[in-house]
């Protein structure tokens, strides 16, 4: 729908990352779904589809390295 290059979807991707992934390497990273009161008992945890599709997105900005890093420590 958007143009990887397009600043847009680079913001986008970097305040996806910057607000939901936990965790660093060389540990286990992952992406929340959401990150607030949902009313449920408990904390959400990380969703390996999310943590992928941010992989994907970040090859797409040029940062494929951090994509690798972040599959190789799901």
């Amino acid at each position: 729908l958007v143009d990887h290059a397009d600043p847009r979807w680079v913001q986008t991707v970097l305040a996806v990352e910057r607000s939901l992934l936990r965790g660093s390497a060389p540990g286990p990273m992952s992406l929340l779904r959401y990150d607030c009161d949902d009313g449920l008992p408990g904390r959400e945890g990380g969703f390996v589809l999310c943590t992928c599709w941010l992989a994907e997105a970040l090859a797409t900005i040029g940062r494929r390295d951090d994509a690798l890093r972040l599959l190789d420590n799901i």
